[in-house]
């Protein structure tokens, strides 16, 4: 817990990250990310490969960036915050001793990221936020921008356009039969995912834990969380709740 205040420091370390790395550099994840990792070894890390060794690598990674950054726009406030986050780093990552996030999620700075992990800014914490929303995010950044996701493990809320809302499959998961016991891989059905919603036609397939739908055409406001009703002309065949993007691709 002592390192963890220690970190407080640092102001977020994933903000000092994005502000020192610039836009030349890899893009950095909210978390570690693998591409410190893959500069480092010449590789993704595989299943099993140690935690210590991954985060030494991302701090000592970030490190070096900061330590080759041009510094000459920065103020003098600016450039002494940049010698006690390398002086940090360097402390943590020669150690080994660090905050471990996991441990501690709502002790991380929550920031909102894009869909390609580049931190945009900080936010009030992921449970003040539903995907779809567009007011209120008290960010600027000269585009309309919608929560398309929220991963409340990282308190990470990722902003998009209107149209990464927009899903081709989706993945339901706790069902509830009415019409059938279950389905047929590839039967077809109308998807509704609100309640005014007309409904979406969709080929419906047994998967992994779940339900995956495959829509004919785009989806829109697949949140998950909501329920996924399935029609078969007036009869429901069965619903059940919406699953998180990233349970999908991990389990399909």
């Amino acid at each position: 817990m002592i390192i963890m205040r220690k970190l407080s420091v640092l102001i977020g370390i994933c903000f000092s990250i994005h502000f020192f790395a610039g836009s030349g550099t890899l893009p950095v994840n909210s978390v570690i990310g693998d591409n410190s990792f893959i500069v480092t070894f010449g590789h993704s890390p595989v299943p099993g490969t140690d935690e210590v060794l991954r985060i030494q690598t991302h701090l000592k990674f970030v490190e070096k960036i900061l330590e080759e950054k041009d510094v000459s726009g920065l103020s003098d406030i600016q450039q002494q915050r940049r010698i006690e986050v390398i002086a940090h780093l360097h402390q943590y990552w020669t150690a080994g001793i660090f905050p471990s996030n996991f441990d501690f999620p709502m002790e991380r700075r929550p920031c909102f990221i894009d869909k390609n992990g580049k931190i945009l800014g900080k936010h009030k914490g992921y449970p003040f936020y539903t995907i779809g929303q567009r007011k209120g995010l008290d960010i600027a950044l000269g585009r309309p921008a919608f929560v398309t996701q929220i991963i409340p493990e990282t308190n990470t809320v990722m902003l998009g356009e209107e149209s990464d809302l927009n899903k081709k499959e989706m993945k339901v998961a706790k069902m509830n039969w009415m019409k059938h016991d279950g389905i047929t891989d590839g039967m077809e059905a109308v998807t509704k995912i609100r309640y005014k919603d007309k409904g979406s036609l969709s080929n419906l397939y047994n998967g992994n834990g779940g339900i995956h739908v495959n829509f004919y055409e785009d989806a829109k406001g697949v949140a998950p969380g909501q329920s996924a009703v399935f029609y078969d002309g007036e009869d429901v065949i069965g619903g059940g709740i919406i699953q998180r993007a990233v349970d999908f691709f991990s389990n399909r």
